[in-house]
């Protein structure tokens, strides 16, 4: 594997965009919802640098899609999100899903990446249940934050990254910490970058 750490000039690029979504900071209505924000825009900023020239992406296991929000307000991309369709209790490690007080429900979800500023005719949900029959295009970029490759292992999703992958295509899996780390053997990896925001973690960057 490729180590690939962000030396200070790098840091300092991330930190210095001009691209921050304001309108997408500000809608926050809490100081927790705030840093939330700003984690994001870091990672949409960091998977930019991964692949500058990325138009489209899919978000596994997306949750509130707040680096998907980012990437589309920002740099206009295509956003295909995957998350769970269920009702129930669910945790976020922090809070509840069910409470609202940070996760959106699916049903709502439209609701809030419009007030964040989204431009919805370039956002595409897709439940987990409905994912295997969706008519999937080729995409750019597969990513996902915090849950494959974290929670549960990146070849769950096998069945999808064939049909949407083309010469160009990269993925990047949220891994490490106390999840063992095991990367499909279909995949090559390009490079690992320690996750500013997740001391333990890295981003794995690969190919298929």
């Amino acid at each position: 594997m490729i180590n690939f750490t962000f030396t200070p000039d790098q840091r300092s690029a991330v930190l210095r965009q001009r691209t921050y979504p304001f309108k997408f900071l500000l809608s926050q209505p809490r100081e927790f919802d705030r840093v939330y924000a700003y984690s994001c825009w870091v990672d949409a900023t960091i998977l930019r640098l991964i692949h500058p020239t990325a138009r489209s992406v899919i978000d596994i296991g997306c949750g509130q899609a707040g680096v998907a929000a980012v990437q589309n307000i920002i740099y206009g991309m295509e956003i295909y999100l995957i998350d769970g369709n269920r009702t129930g209790h669910r945790d976020a490690g922090y809070e509840s899903a069910d409470s609202m007080n940070h996760y959106s429900t699916w049903s709502d979800l439209p609701e809030t990446l419009a007030r964040w500023g989204c431009d919805m005719s370039r956002v595409h949900l897709i439940s987990i249940e409905a994912a295997p029959a969706h008519a999937w295009p080729q995409v750019d970029l597969v990513q996902s934050t915090l849950s494959c490759g974290t929670h549960y292992p990146i070849a769950t999703y096998n069945w999808l990254y064939d049909r949407v992958n083309h010469a160009d295509t990269r993925y990047c899996f949220t891994v490490g910490g106390t999840t063992p780390v095991d990367i499909p053997t279909e995949f090559t990896v390009l490079r690992e970058i320690p996750c500013m925001n997740l001391p333990g973690n890295h981003y794995a960057v690969l190919s298929r």
